[in-house]
């Protein structure tokens, strides 16, 4: 049998393996005996190589083994060592467990005191509001502001919407007061009562202007409050006896509390005396008023005469603030409707209206209209006797001077004092200021060149009259 080696198209397609085995049977007998032999001493030698190489493995295995129990163990022994004992473990667990107990007791502590003592404050806070509230005694401060919400305001005007702000007692209410005030008009004035209007609005009665047909001349006052309504008759005490008076005003003054039903909050409270004295204003303020005033007033081309009741000195000044208010020169003249206009403003009255010629008062209500030949006016006594514009006792204002502080003053008297201090610093300030000077010196330039010019007439002058005479 001819046996021959595969050709290649024969191993084509087959793997490795079985063109192994396809050689394998294509080969003779004695070089198949030789292959198998060789295969067979390759195969021990890849075995006793494997071997080999698995007893290195297997020996730096067990190495690195041992050098890691080696080094587990040192660090064991090191850790032994830094590592404290049971005893000093059992200490150091008690003294730790004492120090969080003290510290739990220490916090529970300072709680307890802090919840102590805020409730103490929070009683104490109580009872004051409850004491304020039963006297009517207003709050003594206020909530505190943060820096970055305060502005820069004017004290006076800050401490006004300070108090305006707070909710007041009706018995410290000023405003109120002047709303009752207000209600009382000429029906109640024309003749002769027990009783003045403040003392009743005090006291808390309205005018109510009811009528009452049997006797028009009785006053009807109403309590808001209670409902209440009080008589007041008209008296004319010069036909009365000095007993018969003060018996009448003894009964309408303790009507003015018993006159109120029982549970009247005015039965047995009333507004003290100091809530209508003169206003608080700032000597800037009172200037200003007087200028915006008398210019108001000085608007009404019918303004009356006013009748003397100040002296030279006081005119004096005042003229010089009408010329300083009004931008007048020294030279210009001040007429009489300005100047009564100004002495109006400075006895406290105001403009009623712009279409409506006339004054009125914004403490006592009065009011004066203006017409053709009117008579002088008494720009005094024309205010209530009531009024702080008139009554020093009832205004109790202070001095703008400070070493004149210790004497009342009515509101009028005040702005007299008002008026020298305000011609003072005009008077400084016209003859000191820069302006000033430099206004005089162009006045010098300009008068030294009116004497030049003149001087150049003059020579002109003579020069022809000696041509004239030459030529004679």
């Amino acid at each position: 049998m001819d046996i021959s080696k595969p050709t290649e198209d024969q191993l084509k397609g087959l793997t490795s393996e079985e063109a192994n085995n396809v050689t394998k049977n294509n080969l003779p007998r004695e070089e198949l005996e030789d292959l198998e032999e060789g295969e067979l001493a390759d195969e021990n030698i890849n075995s006793t190589k494997t071997k080999e190489v698995e007893l290195m493995n297997t020996e730096e295995a067990n190495n690195s083994e041992k050098d890691k129990s080696q080094g587990i163990e040192v660090i064991l022994a090191e850790v032994k060592e830094t590592e404290p004992s049971d005893n000093e473990k059992t200490k150091s667990l008690n003294t730790n467990e004492i120090k969080e107990t003290d510290v739990v007791e220490a916090e529970t502590e300072t709680t307890k005191e802090e919840k102590t003592f805020g409730e103490e404050i929070q009683g104490l806070q109580n009872l004051m509001k409850q004491i304020r509230k039963r006297h009517g005694i207003i709050p003594s401060f206020s909530k505190k502001r943060s820096a970055g919400d305060c502005e820069f305001v004017d004290e006076t005007q800050a401490k006004r919407t300070k108090i305006e702000d707070e909710v007041l007692p009706l018995m410290k209410d000023r405003g109120k007061l002047m709303n009752r005030l207000r209600t009382y008009q000429y029906f109640f004035f024309h003749k002769p009562r027990p009783l003045t209007a403040l003392e009743c609005a005090k006291y808390g009665w309205v005018h109510s202007r009811k009528v009452i047909e049997s006797d028009p001349s009785i006053a009807v006052l109403h309590c808001t409050e209670c409902n209440n309504n009080m008589f007041v008759i008209d008296v004319d005490f010069q036909q009365c006896t000095k007993k018969q008076a003060t018996e009448i005003r003894k009964k309408y003054s303790e009507g003015l509390s018993g006159w109120h039903k029982e549970d009247c909050i005015w039965r047995d409270d009333h507004c003290s005396d100091d809530i209508y004295n003169f206003p608080v204003i700032t000597l800037s303020e009172g200037i200003n008023r007087l200028k915006r005033e008398g210019k108001n007033i000085s608007s009404y081309q019918i303004i009356p005469p006013i009748q003397k009741q100040t002296d030279d000195a006081f005119l004096k000044r005042i003229r010089y603030i009408i010329r300083d208010a009004e931008g007048l020169s020294d030279n210009d003249d001040i007429n009489n409707n300005i100047l009564n206009a100004y002495l109006l403003a400075s006895f406290g009255w105001q403009s009623i209206d712009v279409e409506t010629p006339g004054i009125r008062c914004d403490l006592c209500f009065a009011h004066k209209f203006f017409y053709n030949d009117q008579e002088a006016l008494d720009a005094i006594n024309m205010h209530q006797i009531y009024c702080p514009w008139r009554n020093s006792d009832v205004a109790c204002a202070l001095s703008p001077k400070k070493s004149y502080q210790t004497q009342k003053l009515s509101g009028f008297e005040w702005m007299i004092q008002v008026v020298y201090i305000e011609y003072d610093l005009l008077i400084r300030r016209h003859h000191f200021g820069y302006y000033n000077q430099y206004l005089k010196d162009e006045a010098f330039k300009k008068s030294i060149n009116e004497v030049i010019e003149s001087r150049k007439s003059l020579d002109e002058i003579i020069s022809i009259n000696n041509q004239e005479k030459m030529m004679k």
